[in-house]
């Protein structure tokens, strides 16, 4: 069986994996055929700073959320494992599999965020959501970064339908600051790596995301037509993709 574990990004915990985790976790047939192996294992969805509370931790570092997925992974003996990390989570997802023993199995990248030389990690997301960030910075008098909601519909869920952009909104929360920071990472191993391109994001303009997997070596691309709340919009599909990658 293969298990998987599902990383969330900015702003989305791991409620936002309710959808994709009732996909993989379904029978494929109703009623179920006991006698069947089932491809599944176990599915854990966490959040941005590897915990699996209601809140994000806001002062999480990167070393930090690296070490509490280590310790989840161990702590629930995952294995022949599926590592899926959105926007953020790419680097925290990559250095957790490049310190494995035992590498995972795959790892997925949903409009992950890939530092490169000498380029700026937060340079990778638009010029809309680095201009608020700015200016709440500077207004802000040490209070925590909120986005306001006409940002979040906007470049979040940009393609979605209404009730899909009210969930998000209303489950929305802030982010690290420290997880904006370009962190470093770890050499890349021999595991396969997919980079899933998301060609209606806003928050991560598609060229941007192609160009950041070409910083990766030997990564498989894909594309889907999403926003980049793709685990909300398109939650069936991208289950059908992860799927691909059982036993």
């Amino acid at each position: 069986m293969t298990d998987f574990l599902l990383v969330s990004g900015m702003g989305l915990g791991r409620w936002a994996w309710s959808d994709v985790w009732g996909q993989l976790t379904s029978p494929v047939e109703n009623p179920p055929n006991l006698s069947r192996k089932l491809r599944v294992g176990k599915v854990l969805p966490i959040n941005i700073d590897g915990l699996m509370g209601e809140h994000v931790d806001p002062s999480i570092s990167h070393d930090e959320a690296i070490s509490n997925i280590e310790k989840l992974i161990n702590d629930q003996k995952l294995s022949n494992l599926v590592m899926v990390g959105h926007d953020i989570a790419a680097p925290i997802v990559l250095n957790v599999a490049s310190r494995m023993k035992n590498p995972p199995r795959a790892v997925i990248l949903l409009a992950g965020v890939i530092p490169s030389h000498g380029a700026s990690f937060r340079g990778s997301l638009s010029f809309a959501f680095r201009s608020q960030h700015f200016l709440t910075s500077v207004f802000s008098l040490g209070r925590r970064f909120q986005l306001p909601k006409y940002m979040i519909r906007n470049l979040w869920c940009n393609s979605m339908e209404f009730e899909e952009v009210v969930k998000v909104m209303g489950f929305f929360r802030s982010f690290p600051e420290a997880l904006l920071r370009k962190p470093n990472l770890s050499p890349q191993p021999s595991y396969p790596i997919t980079y899933m391109v998301l060609n209606k994001d806003r928050l991560i303009l598609p060229n941007i995301q192609k160009r950041m997997a070409l910083n990766l070596r030997q990564v498989k691309i894909e594309e889907i037509n999403s926003c980049h709340a793709v685990m909300v919009e398109k939650a069936v599909l991208l289950s059908n993709k992860l799927l691909d990658y059982c036993e």
